[in-house]
């Protein structure tokens, strides 16, 4: 299971693997809060993902976005499929050129320089929601009324966190800023980095051919609860 990224990561944060386990370095140790701050606005770009519709929805599994973890529970009541709307989300890149290597990755060497990152992993793109909504359905579609199950609502609340909802039209939704996928890079033995070493299932088939993170598509990728992403354009 890849776990979504928690809500304290930052780009040029520093793994010995590629689910996010065993953090080598951390960038609040590598730069100070202000710094660190404003290279995160800094590589901030607003993305546009289509809200799913009845036409997609995405199996009920471990690896679900967040209510992977709560799967048994869902599942006792007949749901095997969801649907799910973000709001307001938010891609933070750190293209390889003009970056990660010249400034993350150089960055990180000053500051630790007897610290090895060979073989390590890199976080190099992360991805916001400002909010998250889910409904859950039977395997025929039809929706399932989590609203009365007051024992299923408290199960949810205490697994995923106080912060989720089940509103009354059997909706389960979250209003504050989340991290949903991540993207990493692999530091290989001349210090430079791989390019597709590594992404949460979120980030996964996430665009259409034109959409490029750190100049790779990710077409190639596998689907899982996020769709088609556009740039949109600002003046």
């Amino acid at each position: 299971m890849v776990r979504p990224p928690s809500n304290s990561e930052y780009l040029g944060d520093v793994y010995r693997s590629k689910n996010l386990i065993e953090k080598s370095i951390s960038m609040k140790d590598v730069m100070d809060a202000e710094s660190l701050k404003k290279m995160m606005d800094s590589r901030a770009q607003q993305v546009d993902i289509p809200s799913t519709n009845g036409s997609t929805d995405f199996k009920l599994s471990l690896e679900a976005a967040y209510v992977g973890i709560a799967k048994g529970d869902l599942e006792i009541t007949g749901a095997r499929k969801y649907r799910v709307t973000v709001s307001k989300p938010v891609v933070y890149d750190s293209p390889f050129d003009s970056h990660l290597a010249p400034v993350l990755v150089a960055t990180i060497k000053r500051r630790f320089p007897d610290v090895p990152l060979q073989g390590k992993y890199i976080v190099r793109s992360l991805l916001e929601v400002g909010g998250l909504e889910y409904e859950f359905l039977r395997e025929d579609g039809g929706k399932i009324n989590i609203s009365a199950d007051q024992k299923l609502v408290k199960s949810l609340t205490a697994k995923l966190g106080a912060e989720w909802k089940v509103t009354k039209n059997d909706k389960l939704t979250i209003t504050q800023p989340r991290l949903i996928g991540y993207r990493l890079a692999r530091v290989d033995k001349e210090g430079g980095l791989v390019v597709g070493a590594a992404a949460s299932s979120t980030f996964k088939k996430a665009a259409d051919q034109t959409t490029k993170l750190s100049k790779v598509p990710l077409s190639d990728y596998e689907d899982r609860d996020l769709r088609k992403r556009k740039k949109k354009t600002h003046h």
